[in-house]
């Protein structure tokens, strides 16, 4: 069901961006619900339902955002496969700039982000750094100096923090 939105970008998506989403869209929902406990069999058996009435409408970088949420809270919050592995940037319409982070979709409860090729810049340190969620960051290729990875690894000096 969900393979079948590959073929159906929003207008504004690019489709082989849009193709990856997806993939990595299914991907959460075979780990999250790969050897389901009864609880989680009856939200396979929900988010499934609603899937079906969800893939006849317009679908969109927000369908996707969806789905991650229902597998997050079907599958165990924190420790789940949603969670711990959510791509933000691949699944945000927008490119993530300094003005679009601090709003960023999932960004107050994923566990890492990698905004490689982002053109953040130091100006995003300041919403990082609030992020006690992160575990990991990945800062290669974005526009954030050294003195401003300094203040993000004394900020969250539990975080591993990737530069260039």
């Amino acid at each position: 069901m969900i393979d079948a939105l590959a073929n159906r970008p929003p207008a504004d998506a690019e489709p082989k961006r849009w193709q990856r989403a997806v993939e990595w869209t299914s991907n959460v929902i075979a780990q999250d619900f790969f050897a389901p406990t009864p609880k989680e069999l009856i939200g396979v058996e929900q988010l499934a339902s609603e899937l079906k009435k969800v893939v006849r409408q317009q679908v969109d970088y927000k369908t996707l955002q969806w789905i991650w949420d229902q597998c997050e809270e079907y599958c165990g919050g924190p420790e789940s496969y949603a969670i711990r592995f959510r791509d933000i940037p691949l699944l945000s319409a927008d490119l993530l700039t300094d003005q679009t982070l601090p709003n960023a979709w999932s960004l107050d409860r994923c566990q890492g982000i990698d905004l490689t090729g982002t053109p953040v810049t130091d100006a995003s340190i300041a919403v990082l750094r609030k992020k006690t969620n992160l575990r990991w960051i990945i800062l290669s290729g974005t526009r954030i100096t050294q003195s401003g990875v300094e203040e993000l690894q004394a900020a969250l000096p539990a975080t591993k923090v990737t530069w260039p």
